[in-house]
């Protein structure tokens, strides 16, 4: 494959491509490779290559957005996410304390704070692909670094769930880091085991330091126009009654309503509580699609 340098460019049969119908590869790791692209593409990528025609393949459908793919994605559209979630405003001079790792090159992110850090994951994450066999090497590399006087005894991996490359990424961590003693926790049993001693609902609950949830985001869309978190609090604060007419774009209410809710396919009130532009959200996460939701 040819690196995309931004313009149309040709594939094998001389014919220009525009960049939505490239093909790249989206992740490399020990066992599999990644490939995205459209699907009248891929397969026919598949058939003709005498490569990838005799290796074993399936399909992974995309429900959630593109990602890792740098012929969709530009430097203008890194700016516009940072922008519209006030990254720097909110997060710029945030240090960074601990180092992170990347997926693509291997090594920590070159990032002093906070912005530079979120900058970097978000060109990665849309324009770069994984190489997930790089972080396990370098994962001890920079544990055995911090241990420079110490010799590492014991190594704690916490994880959420499992997955065929998590696992894969432990595994390579736990060999190489032999014969230390390597343990691993699900941060998901973690969080919803017991906090308080069974059978003493008047237990003092420990205290914040000690909690084992952070919330670390939060947003919400809420009847009253609170579509954030910030005037949902304002509505709270003021007391506001958010109660009011069936909304236009719902329903034509006087020809739904029945005040003696006699009449089939009919409500019998006028009121209630909406949201605003109740067609936008994520639907993808809820995996319906464009057509159920309009």
């Amino acid at each position: 494959m040819d690196r995309f340098n931004g313009q149309d460019r040709s594939d094998h049969t001389g014919l220009k491509t525009a960049p939505l119908t490239q093909v790249s590869i989206s992740h490399v790791e020990q066992a599999s490779v990644g490939v995205t692209g459209p699907p009248a593409r891929l397969k026919q990528l598949f058939r003709q290559s005498q490569i990838l025609s005799t290796s074993r393949h399936s399909p992974l459908p995309i429900s959630g957005g593109l990602c890792h793919v740098p012929n969709v994605y530009g430097d203008e559209d890194i700016r516009n996410i940072l922008r519209t979630a006030e990254v720097l405003e909110r997060w710029g001079s945030q240090p960074v304390h601990l180092p992170l790792i990347s997926p693509y090159t291997g090594t920590p992110f070159p990032a002093a704070n906070a912005y530079s850090l979120i900058e970097a994951i978000c060109v990665e994450a849309l324009t770069k692909p994984l190489y997930f066999d790089k972080l396990a090497e370098s994962a001890v590399l920079q544990m055995s670094n911090s241990q420079r006087e110490i010799p590492l005894s014991s190594c704690l991996i916490l994880h959420y769930r499992t997955s065929l490359i998590s696992e894969t990424i432990i595994s390579d961590v736990t060999n190489k880091l032999s014969p230390t003693a390597v343990q691993r926790q699900d941060l998901l049993d973690w969080v919803i085991q017991e906090t308080y001693i069974p059978n003493q609902l008047n237990a003092n609950p420990s205290l914040p330091q000690n909690s084992k949830l952070a919330v670390v985001g939060m947003a919400c869309r809420m009847p009253g126009g609170a579509d954030n978190v910030e005037k949902f609090w304002e509505l709270l604060v003021d007391g506001e009654d958010t109660h009011t007419t069936v909304p236009p774009d719902r329903f034509d209410v006087e020809t739904h309503f029945d005040p003696n809710d006699e009449i089939e396919n009919t409500i019998g009130t006028r009121f209630g509580n909406f949201i605003s532009n109740p067609g936008l959200f994520d639907a993808g996460f809820f995996n319906m699609s464009p057509r159920e939701v309009r």
